[in-house]
């Protein structure tokens, strides 16, 4: 069947959104539509490049928004300049096609538009055109929207469906409709699937603009009212004024706002029309997956990659990275130009949206972060990626993930490879703990004071002052001398607030073998520190001031701290709860027997201690864990490399979003 092409035909394209679901391929700087997934042009030219044998170039529009222009006249320069329609602000797609609607209508008045998403994957053309060509003509006749939607193959969740009635008169491919229904459960997907009765809506539409326009004014009145204010004043709207009306529309999706709301004894009618076409609208991996050539190993590559005993998985990567796999099954590993990286199940439930939206947060709360991979429910993880790359992991463990010279390799271990792998390298990530190496004691020391210093440097900078927790003990004293010596008269140091991590019960402040008295002579009174609070009471109440006390500061910037032999932080011996708050403790015979180096005989070492608890330990915002000399190797090997569990106090820090181990060789060569 052919259609008369309308001069009043215009296809309009969305091209406004941020396709965080194919993170890290698409971004929010570059999203889907602009980069290349499945061919050689992006996915917003091939887009345009489906309908240019349909209408001129003058004809099709471009909604998109501000920070994305220049990527549309880059990659659509026949496009003319004015047809881009730059969105105010980000506000869904309810406000973005009112507004595009006006739009065209002072250009095109009467036109009617083919509305179509930027990012999808359409074949055969010849059968997409016949569709929209359809749609358009239909639309043309009376007060009709016209949605174009695809029998469904079977029970997806994530589309929405359409329910259609009777037949309508224009083709036996038109139908009345009845309903939309936007991403039902599994369960309901399967009946529409059985029902035969249902579309799956492709986000493909074709109405008039005034007949849109009409439904805005019928089912949204409100915002009817701001799209003709706009409209009237279109031409001498300022920047700011237009941003001032636009905010004033509900940000809310299209389906939502107007085409859910259509009944269908309404004067303004769904038209459902069935196309005979695949489609996709890429919003997962899974789908994209599907478009990929798959090889002998029923993996889906694309871009320069090397296998080796690597079965079904999807692999992709960007220039200039290469991607070299290692024995590694059913996973999806994602590189992108910035060689940032995703690694997750190849059937992964979770979406990837809500999981960037879950490291943003952690981003925000902790910037410094940033540096680090972002692990969510991972064992066994090591990474070796230059700082200025993002890595998120969700889902896998026994994986060790390395870059050199522009090629990334992910090589699947067992938990007795790791000290081989370990031992090549003096900076990874394993569980979510930074790890750094030094030789000695006195480099130790110089690279955990750069390390504290910037914290409190960043800290003062962000809030006017930092607050901090120190321990005593012999590892921490090389640390301590060198802020004396190099950073006294650096920093300010009547904007840092100074808390004790641990004290033994029974010793004054004015002991000479108290932490307290440690942190003065040693930190407190060289530098300067006017503000600081010692762990001197054990009434509980004191105890639970003192902890309030650390939350009201903005709670803890950086915190300094050892390991015990026996994994404990702090006085939090092994068997403390993860969420223990400051309290008082028996010492472990192994603390005791430790610490007894210090006294003249073990009898005189306290048997109680006071510490603050591992929940507000945890939540610091930057953690540096220093150790030195083979005593510690064990404690440090399960601390970091065991699952997290209560015997193992330290083990709490894997599930630390900005943490950072400063070891010594002793403490981990050969672990």
């Amino acid at each position: 069947m052919s259609f008369t092409i309308s001069s009043e035909l215009v296809i309009l394209i969305v091209a406004g959104g941020t396709g965080t679901r194919l993170w890290p391929i698409s971004t929010a700087k570059s999203p889907k539509q602009f980069t290349r997934l499945i061919a050689e042009k992006t996915m917003l030219q091939l887009t345009v490049q489906r309908v240019t044998d349909i209408v001129p170039f003058h004809r099709i529009f471009v909604s998109t928004a501000a920070e994305y222009v220049h990527l549309v006249k880059q990659q659509l320069p026949e496009l003319p300049f004015e047809n881009i329609i730059v969105e105010p602000d980000a506000r869904d797609t309810a406000p973005a096609i009112g507004y595009a609607s006006v739009f065209i209508r002072k250009k095109v008045p009467g036109a009617t538009v083919v509305l179509l998403a930027s990012d999808q994957h359409i074949s055969p053309v010849t059968q997409f055109q016949e569709s929209i060509q359809e749609a358009a003509f239909i639309a043309r006749q009376g007060k009709y929207l016209v949605s174009v939607g695809i029998a469904p193959t079977y029970g997806h969740t994530g589309y929405g469906y359409m329910q259609c009635g009777a037949t309508a008169p224009f083709s036996e491919k038109a139908f009345y409709g009845l309903a939309y229904i936007e991403k039902p459960d599994q369960k309901t997907a399967d009946e529409f699937v059985a029902a035969r009765q249902y579309l799956w809506n492709t986000n493909i539409f074709s109405w008039t603009v005034d007949n849109i326009l009409d439904a805005f004014n019928t089912y949204q009145p409100q915002e009817y009212q701001v799209l003709q204010e706009i409209e009237r004043r279109m031409d001498t709207l300022s920047i700011n004024e237009l941003e001032t009306l636009y905010n004033q529309l509900t940000k809310i999706s299209i389906d939502y706002s107007v085409l859910e709301k259509i009944q269908p004894e309404d004067s303004l009618q769904h038209i459902f029309l069935r196309a005979q076409m695949e489609w996709s609208d890429v919003g997962s991996y899974e789908e994209l997956s599907k478009m990929l050539q798959q090889d002998d190993a029923q993996n889906r590559i694309k871009g320069a990659i090397t296998t080796s005993e690597t079965t079904r998985c999807l692999l992709m990567t960007e220039a200039p990275y290469e991607l070299i796999t290692e024995g590694i099954t059913d996973l999806t590993v994602v590189v992108n130009s910035n060689g940032d990286i995703l690694v997750m199940p190849a059937n992964s439930k979770k979406k990837i949206k809500e999981i960037i939206q879950a490291k943003e947060t952690r981003f925000a709360a902790n910037p410094a972060s940033q540096k680090q991979p972002v692990l969510f429910d991972c064992e066994n993880i090591i990474v070796q990626i230059n700082e200025n790359k993002t890595v998120l992991m969700t889902d896998v463990k026994d994986l060790w993930i390395r870059e050199s010279n522009h090629k990334i390799y992910v090589h699947s271990f067992k938990q007795p490879d790791i000290p081989a792998i370990l031992q090549k390298s003096r900076h990874y990530v394993i569980n979510n703990i930074n790890i750094r190496i030094v030789k000695d004691y006195i480099l130790l020391s110089n690279l955990a004071v750069d390390a504290l210093v910037n914290e409190i440097t960043q800290a003062i900078a962000k809030y006017q002052k930092a607050v901090i927790v120190l321990s005593a003990g012999g590892t921490p004293e090389g640390v301590y001398q060198l802020l004396i010596n190099n950073y006294k008269h650096r920093l300010d140091w009547s904007k840092v607030v100074l808390f004790q991590m641990d004290e033994y019960l029974g010793l004054s402040d004015n002991h000479p073998l108290s932490y307290a008295f440690f942190l003065k002579k040693k930190i407190i009174e060289p530098l300067g520190i006017r503000e600081y609070y010692l762990l001197n009471n054990d009434n509980t109440s004191y105890l639970e001031n003192y902890e309030q006390a650390i939350r009201k500061a903005n709670g803890i910037d950086v915190i300094l701290h050892g390991i015990g032999h026996n994994g404990h932080i702090g006085f939090n011996e092994p068997g403390s709860a993860f969420d223990s708050k400051t309290r008082v403790v028996a010492l472990s015979d192994s603390t005791i027997e430790a610490n007894s180096r210090f006294f003249d005989c073990r009898s005189q070492v306290p048997v109680k201690g006071i510490t603050l608890g591992l929940d507000i330990i945890s939540q610091a915002k930057k953690t540096i864990l220093i150790a030195s000399g083979k005593g510690k190797k064990q404690a440090v090997k399960s601390a970091v490399q065991d699952s997290m569990n209560e015997a193992i106090p330290a083990s709490i820090l894997q599930g630390c979003s900005n943490v950072t181990y400063v070891l010594d060789e002793e403490t981990w060569v050969d672990n």
